[in-house]
């Protein structure tokens, strides 16, 4: 029950839709829309499997997350963001 509230439609880094394909064939969706559980805290820096610890992120999210916490991915953020707002158009 807890780990259904988790499965919300949209990707919980990066907003992209996700599909559980639920008796669909998965083999050809894209990465951004293949949901993926996902440690907040990884377990490699002392996270838990706890629910607590758990959200489901696309597939891409997941690989580019690596071995990141959600305050890297957040700092990361706001680093693309300022170098975004002084590229030259």
């Amino acid at each position: 029950q807890e780990f259904l509230a988790l499965c919300q439609p949209t990707c919980s880094c990066c907003g992209s839709s996700l599909d559980y394909g639920l008796g669909k064939n998965n083999s050809h969706k894209l990465d951004i829309h293949t949901p993926s559980t996902d440690h907040k805290i990884p377990r490699s820096l002392g996270g838990t499997n706890d629910i607590s610890n758990l959200w489901i992120i696309c597939n891409r999210c997941n690989v580019l997350k690596n071995n990141s916490t959600q305050e890297d991915i957040h700092r990361y953020r706001r680093i693309l963001e300022v170098l975004e707002a002084y590229t030259i158009k």
